[in-house]
């Protein structure tokens, strides 16, 4: 949306500091047929003005509010560090090392690594963070990390939502592994994925049925195939297909199947007549 403003000269600069993109139209060439506005006038009087045109861009940018991270599990973790030789070698490069691509820094007592990461689900891009490094042999304090994420969201995160979050402050090689097995020995977190699973694999047909419905008073009907199979005729192996004609209850998802080597509207009919038949009631709707 663009809008012509008249702005006094404090009005304007006002205006401005708060922009971060500033585009000026510049005059361009012209002749006596088509004369350009843009262009700063010769002669200026009061009834006629000189005008410059201004175009002023914001750049909206989301920031995440950001976590305090406990300094119980900061103290933990610089306690493990101190005692850890590869950290302290790291320590000493970093403190040594004027070279900024040795990709570790120290601040507060606390070793970091520089890298680039997803900082967070709105901002998916390779960002630079800093992560606070996790010695590779204290499983016990990288676990301790992943249950305070864990807790810190609540609701029972999947891996990957876990993993971003503790990446994004918190680094170690087997990252990855740690949360799976924390996900894996957690019970909320084993049921909240069984829950997505038999949502994700439940079909959407059948749909729900009352519990008023007995077995097979409501059932649905379906072809599928063909199927290759192999059979043995006068010594010699013969390729051939059939079909799968099925009946499902609606409120039991009980599955009757009859195969079939023809797939014809005749066939169709006798195998949906058998089908019916074997179960001894006539479905209301089928």
């Amino acid at each position: 949306m663009s809008e012509f403003m008249k702005l006094t000269a404090t009005d304007m600069k006002s205006i401005l500091q708060k922009l971060t993109v500033i585009t000026v139209f510049l005059e361009t060439i012209q002749d006596e047929q088509n004369p350009d506005e843009f262009s700063i006038k010769d002669t200026i009087s009061e009834q006629e003005p000189c005008i410059h045109l201004v175009g002023a861009v914001f750049t909206a940018h989301k920031e995440n509010e950001d976590i305090v991270l406990d300094q119980q599990l900061l103290n933990t973790v610089r306690i493990a560090q101190k005692f850890s030789p590869e950290v302290n070698d790291l320590r000493r490069k970093a403190a040594t090392s004027s070279d900024v691509l040795v990709g570790y820094v120290v601040r507060d007592d606390l070793l970091y690594r520089v890298g680039s990461v997803a900082l967070s689900d709105s901002d998916r891009g390779s960002c630079v963070t800093s992560q606070i490094v996790v010695p590779e042999n204290r499983v016990d304090v990288q676990f301790e990390v992943v249950k305070y994420f864990h807790d810190l969201h609540g609701g029972h995160p999947g891996r990957a939502a876990l993993t971003r979050w503790i990446w994004r402050h918190f680094y170690w090689k087997r990252l990855d592994q740690r949360v799976r097995s924390f996900n894996r020995d957690c019970l909320g977190c084993q049921a909240r994925q069984q829950a997505a699973n038999r949502k994700r694999v439940m079909s959407s047909r059948p749909p729900a049925c009352p519990v008023r419905f007995g077995p097979f008073a409501i059932a649905y009907f379906d072809s599928s195939g063909p199927y290759q199979f192999v059979y043995e005729e006068n010594g010699q192996k013969r390729t051939g297909k059939f079909y799968l004609f099925s009946l499902v209850c609606q409120s039991t998802r009980y599955i009757r199947v009859l195969p079939t080597v023809d797939k014809s509207a005749a066939a169709a009919s006798q195998a949906l007549y058998q089908l019916l038949a074997e179960e001894g009631r006539r479905p209301s709707d089928v």
